[in-house]
């Protein structure tokens, strides 16, 4: 059976994100400036093991900031 992975990722208005990872019971997380979270989003999605499922939550998403767009299409 596959386990579970879980990122959950708080978008900012302005300025933070904040990247929470927990893949087989170890947690990882992050916090990065906005103009940086589409690059640092793709880089962490693409270091999930493929052998998994995996829940992404983005927390904070408003369509009308470039940056959370940007992190949303990586998302997809």
């Amino acid at each position: 059976m596959r386990e579970w992975g879980v990122t959950y990722l708080r978008v900012g208005r302005e300025i933070d994100f904040k990247c929470i990872q927990v893949i087989d019971n170890k947690r990882r997380w992050c916090e990065f400036k906005g103009e940086y979270g589409s690059r640092v989003t793709e880089k962490v999605l693409a270091e999930l093991p493929e052998s998994k499922k995996h829940l992404v939550i983005v927390d904070g998403y408003l369509e009308d900031e470039d940056n959370h767009k940007r992190v949303y299409e990586e998302c997809r």
